[in-house]
């Protein structure tokens, strides 16, 4: 990842499709060869052979290979090859040709649909065992996120997916990872961590002898460091990017942070020394005019000779970045070059083409600001006009339902007596309109039901986005902690957290936010857990039998937490040192209660956790869990644990 646009003119700009891509392929680890070729003759080739595993892996390179130029048939190549892996069963490439679908869907700017496949083909990687390919599926849900500018989501899955890179993954990719996340840092303004972060990497590409990857954190410190105001930290880590750049033969990543080291010295009040480098980017940008750090060395430029007093030169220069920038037809810095020229001329001794530069700069201004509020206008008028044909078609849906009874009202008093004529009308109008009025009192309750709907699930987001900012937080405080008391604490209340976490996701998911699918909960509640102990899905046979049941969320909250407690204990204790196991979570009713069964073939419960002794603060929670919800617990042990919780139907009716 380079640095941010330089200071001071400009802002940062969107993701190109081509960086959005790579950002994913690095990710995943593809036997490619060659370049992307026609589709056209991919797909002949592919048709042309026998629908088998080799096939299978053609298509999964494919996918891949046309991502860049080709989204749209990499996409197509992923679904055939999806279809294909699900008739041979070959859950793990599946899954990884719906990581392909999914980066084909971001790049077209459907980055919801890309998450949901991802996660999916997390779900596939636990199958299959594969940590690993899980990580790095996390990983890219958080670079997603990260592209989208959700920052707190991206760190999210960033930091859940550190531990396995820093276990499984290459050095470099851990490298890379590190780079994403100190990016998240720089851009928050968090310049410390983002530096730490940074060194993390660069210690890693040292250690590799990656020159380049060197050369990009060299760089991407300087710039951080720049924006923390230690400009000679600063010049010191540009001065090594330009040496390795140099070395590397890479002549536009040393104009590059020759853009970066003249923001630097200007910062310094020290324009003599910005000068040299400025002009080498300038150098390079004359015969590469589309580079990002052009328009800034015109401006460095401009703004050392104006600082020195030479006119001539600043004029020059601001001339080219204004010819520059109406060429690119970017306003917002054509308006920048116009105020500085009009400066440069009005203390060269010209105010009257100063004035006219001036007046020009303030009328593209006017404009930007007309633009931005002509946007909104527009924006207004056609919610109005929606508006206004919503209500022409209820007029006319109201007029054709009031002619309607008025022709049948016509029809039922030609038929009747003169005298009861106006006795009939009379009642007809007094029906229509209270049916009129009782439709609009539903309508407007209808309306408040479903706000006061919509006002609940974006509660239950708010409330699930703020738990895994404190998982967030718990993970990362539990990496800096070496006792393993500590840890564990720290793990087990993560854990908590996520089982609520977990209830409120569910509840604004559903069309209804008053109860919850248990099963579902269950799954992914359980799914959570063993995710966090890193337990190897082939070491515990999980066994659920889960009746369909719907909870409210007073009544799932604490039984979520204490299967949480339970489960947490099986694994911890009934499992200990890789043993391999049988862990059984059963959800009954009957006439009279709800049951909730936890059972491990564990080595059983020592006798002052069957006694109710165990002072635990796990078993407490568990204590106090069950009296709010007025329920019994029965404990059988050994051999083995069996954790029997009885709630009463009043109880669940009463919370």
């Amino acid at each position: 990842m380079q640095p941010e646009k330089p200071l001071n003119l400009v802002k940062d700009s969107s993701m190109s499709s081509l960086v959005r891509a790579l950002y994913f392929c690095l990710f995943f680890v593809l036997p490619l060869g060659g370049w992307a070729q026609n589709p056209d003759s991919l797909r002949k080739v592919l048709y042309a052979m026998p629908q088998d595993t080799a096939a299978l892996n053609q298509y999964l390179e494919y996918s891949y290979l046309l991502l860049d130029e080709h989204p749209r048939d990499a996409r197509k190549f992923a679904d055939e090859g999806i279809l294909l892996a699900q008739r041979l069963k070959q859950t793990k490439t599946r899954a990884r040709l719906m990581g392909s679908k999914a980066i084909a869907l971001s790049l077209l700017g459907n980055s919801d649909s890309a998450r949901i496949l991802l996660k999916a083909s997390q779900t596939m990687y636990l199958q299959t065992g594969d940590s690993l390919l899980w990580a790095l599926a996390e990983h890219n849900i958080g670079l997603e996120y990260q592209i989208e500018g959700v920052y707190d989501q991206a760190m999210f899955h960033h930091l859940n997916a550190l531990p396995y890179f820093e276990r499984l993954a290459k050095k470099t990719d851990l490298a890379r990872l590190y780079n994403n996340m100190a990016v998240i840092y720089r851009i928050e303004g968090s310049y410390d961590d983002a530096i730490a972060i940074y060194e993390k990497s660069l210690a890693i590409k040292t250690a590799e002898k990656d020159s380049s990857g060197m050369a990009t954190t060299y760089m991407n410190i300087g710039s951080a460091e720049s924006y923390k105001g230690n400009h000679a930290r600063a010049e010191a880590n540009l001065e090594k990017a330009i040496g390795l750049y140099r070395a590397l033969g890479e002549e536009g990543n040393v104009a590059h942070c020759q853009a970066i080291l003249g923001s630097v010295y200007i910062n310094l009040g020290q324009h003599e020394k910005a000068e040299q480098p400025y002009l080498q980017a300038y150098e390079y940008g004359k015969k590469n005019p589309d580079t990002q750090f052009y328009t800034k060395a015109l401006y460095g430029l401009g703004e050392i000779y104006l600082h020195l007093k030479r006119f001539e030169q600043a004029e020059f220069f601001f001339s080219s970045g204004l010819d520059h920038a109406r060429l690119a037809h970017n306003p917002e810095e054509e308006r920048v070059f116009l105020l500085h020229l009009s400066q440069t001329l009005r203390q060269k001794g010209e105010p009257a083409r100063a004035y006219d530069l001036l007046e020009e700069s303030m009328a593209i201004k006017d404009s930007l600001t007309e633009k931005t509020r002509l946007a909104l206008q527009e924006e207004m008028q056609g919610k109005f006009d929606l508006h206004q044909r919503d209500e022409e078609i209820k007029v006319q849906d109201l007029q054709i339902a009031q002619q309607k009874l008025r022709q049948r009202a016509l029809w039922i008093a030609a038929g009747l007596l003169f005298l009861l004529a106006g006795l009939s009308s009379y009642y007809l109008y007094q029906r229509s309109k209270t049916a009129r009025l009782l439709r609009e009192k539903n309508e407007i309750i209808a309306k408040a039901l479903s706000e006061k709907e919509l006002l609940l699930k974006e509660i239950h987001h708010r409330v699930k986005n703020n738990l895994q900012f404190i998982s967030s937080l718990l993970n990362l405080q539990s990496r800096t902690v070496e006792d393993s008391a500590a840890l564990g604490a720290l793990r087990e209340s993560r854990n908590r957290v996520q089982a609520m976490s977990l209830i409120h996701q569910h509840l604004y998911q559903q069309d209804s936010p008053a109860s919850i699918d248990v099963n579902a909960y269950f799954d992914r509640l359980m799914d959570t857990i063993l995710a966090s102990y890193q337990i190897d899905p082939k070491q515990i046979f999980l066994e659920k039998n889960i009746e369909p049941v719907q909870l409210d969320v007073e009544t799932v909250i604490p039984v979520g937490l204490i299967l949480n407690e339970l489960v947490c204990n099986a694994v911890k204790y009934a499992f200990r040192e890789g043993q391999a196991g049988k862990l059984g979570v059963r959800l009954k009713t009957d006439a009279e209660s709800l049951i909730l069964q936890v059972e491990d073939d564990g080595p059983g419960m020592p006798k002052d956790a069957l006694s109710g002794t165990n002072s635990s603060f796990g078993f407490r929670l568990i204590r106090l869990l069950q009296e709010k919800l007025g329920a019994s617990l029965h404990i059988q042990s050994p051999p083995g644990t069996i954790v029997t919780l009885i709630i009463p139907h009043q109880s669940i009716e009463r919370a």
